[in-house]
């Protein structure tokens, strides 16, 4: 009835709800509902009787005599004529619980392989961060200790007397001084890249 009260159950309602007819028929709709479900059913019988609507769907949560908790999918209807002067509701009632806790587990997947690949790239992120320090440290300073070296080989060149044999060995080390210059380069753009 619009009051929520129970006017007839069948026995399929009684089976999924663990109660028998008599005692379905005694309560109302809010008394097996989850408390946070409520408004549904609440709203949808406010409409109805405003004449907003008359039929909806929606999916509800009820308690079983046991305790234990029933998803179920509702669709209700006001039923147009009183019947001996009392308005009234025609609702299908479907245990969807499986289906829901089917969907329950398959969101708990998807949050577990969200977070395993989030951890997967963080590991990623942070071995290539310090593979970029180790070749930044190791190769930079190896290749800055050539070029110091080059430097002081290019001071003692330049004292040779013989310029047959500095020209060249100051040729040979300016390009290798280049050389090291441009896999500095080198060594950052890819320690910046990783």
């Amino acid at each position: 009835g619009i009051d929520g009260k129970f006017f007839s159950v069948n026995p399929t309602l009684c089976e999924m709800l663990g109660y028998t007819k008599e005692e379905l028929e005694e309560l109302s709709f809010n008394d097996i509902t989850v408390e946070e479900d409520k408004h549904l059913g609440t709203s949808f019988v406010s409409r109805a009787i405003n004449g907003d609507i008359y039929r909806a769907s929606f999916e509800k949560r009820y308690v079983h005599k046991d305790g234990h908790i029933i998803w179920a999918f509702v669709s209700s209807a006001l039923v147009p004529q009183p019947v001996k002067g009392r308005r009234f509701f025609i609702s299908y009632v479907q245990d969807i619980t499986e289906r829901k806790q089917a969907e329950e587990q398959l969101k708990a997947k998807s949050d577990q392989l969200r977070a395993l690949t989030i951890s997967v790239r963080s590991a990623r992120e942070a071995e290539g961060i310090r593979i970029a320090r180790e070749i930044h440290d190791e190769l930079g300073s190896a290749l800055t200790s050539m070029k110091w070296d080059l430097e002081e080989m290019g001071k003692v060149v330049s004292r040779v007397d013989d310029i047959s044999l500095s020209s060249p060995l100051q040729m040979k080390i300016a390009t290798m001084s280049g050389l090291i210059d441009s896999t500095v380069d080198v060594v950052r753009r890819i320690s910046a890249e990783l």
